[in-house]
């Protein structure tokens, strides 16, 4: 398995254990835990980068799902808990629940299709990511919809855009933040 796909399959699960567990209990334990769990996290990471054997460590348990750069940086998967937290403090359930599952769906298979494509043309990798990304999207949106969402069809068209768009325009900030923040914020402001 390429490291792509393992990462990829990794991020889904995650992403796919904070939705049901987001889903199944109640939002204030949920929201406990995950900010436990988060807090617990981003220490190791912190301390991680300061103590150059734990960090060794670290990134010998966890190498298979680290990009090369994370071993000097923080992880996505850092990012990933704090958008996801975020999220659920700041936007609506149903919101908050949609933008997790953007990430959690739409920007793995963006990177796996991206990293299938042609080196050489980055505009139609660009273009081919965004396109899974957005279908992707639309299919987790449809999903949550079909189930009860109170999140309207249009809404979820615009916030699978955004989670699009900001998956695929390179920004210095990490896209495991930017999406779900973005995404979230975008069906708040504009909810049709």
């Amino acid at each position: 398995m390429s490291a792509a796909l393992r990462r990829g399959f990794f991020h889904i699960l995650c992403g796919l254990v904070i939705l049901v567990v987001a889903i199944l209990f109640p939002m204030t334990p949920v929201l406990v835990g995950l900010g436990a769990f988060t807090l617990a996290f981003l220490a190791v990471e912190l301390i991680r980068l300061k103590v150059s054997w734990l960090n060794k460590l670290f990134c010998r348990w966890l190498g298979l799902l680290l990009r090369d750069s994370e071993s000097s940086r923080v992880s996505g998967a850092s990012y990933f808990l704090v958008a996801s937290l975020l999220a659920l403090l700041f936007f609506r359930k149903d919101t908050a629940l949609l933008a997790i599952a953007f990430l959690t769906i739409g920007d793995p298979l963006a990177t796996l299709v991206r990293n299938q494509r042609e080196k050489k043309n980055f505009s139609r990798k660009a273009v081919a990511g965004a396109v899974t990304c957005f279908a992707a999207c639309l299919v987790a949106g449809w999903l949550f919809y079909s189930n009860g969402s109170s999140v309207s069809l249009y809404t979820i068209l615009l916030g699978a855009a955004v989670a699009s768009i900001t998956e695929a325009v390179p920004i210095p900030v990490d896209d495991n933040l930017t999406v779900p923040l973005l995404a979230g914020l975008a069906m708040t402001i504009v909810p049709f």
